[in-house]
């Protein structure tokens, strides 16, 4: 059995997806004779590629977008009914409005729908 060689870049009529920025592809149809020579077949994979210089300040900016992310996510933490409430003796939460006793599982929809002034004075969000 004849094995052939590896070629230098990919098989004939290969469409190559590129990605030049945000949301943007190319797609290039390259010949097999120009994909033989490696030289000019990254030449032509290349051509769409722009290439821009690093900004002089870029650790100032990235600083400046986690700081931004850091202050996004303070307010974020909000009270748990489960942990607002206090657990009963035997493992279940009593409503603040009616005194039901559930499961933690049914605590939570009860309380937001019964007990609406409760969660508003407890920051608990609706």
């Amino acid at each position: 059995m004849r094995t052939r060689g590896l070629q230098s870049g990919p098989g004939p009529g290969t469409k190559i997806l590129l990605f030049t920025g945000t949301r943007k592809k190319v797609i290039l149809q390259i010949p097999r004779r120009d994909t033989l020579l490696r030289d000019k077949w990254r030449e032509m994979i290349n051509k769409p590629v722009q290439v821009k210089p690093i900004h002089n300040n870029i650790k100032n900016i990235v600083q400046e977008y986690k700081d931004m992310a850091v202050k996004r996510r303070i307010g974020v933490h909000q009270i748990k009914v489960t942990e607002a409430l206090k657990r009963n003796q035997n493992n279940t939460y009593t409503c603040p409005n009616c005194t039901k006793s559930f499961k933690p599982q049914g605590v939570t929809n009860h309380v937001r729908t019964c007990a609406k002034e409760w969660c508003i004075q407890n920051e608990i969000r609706m």
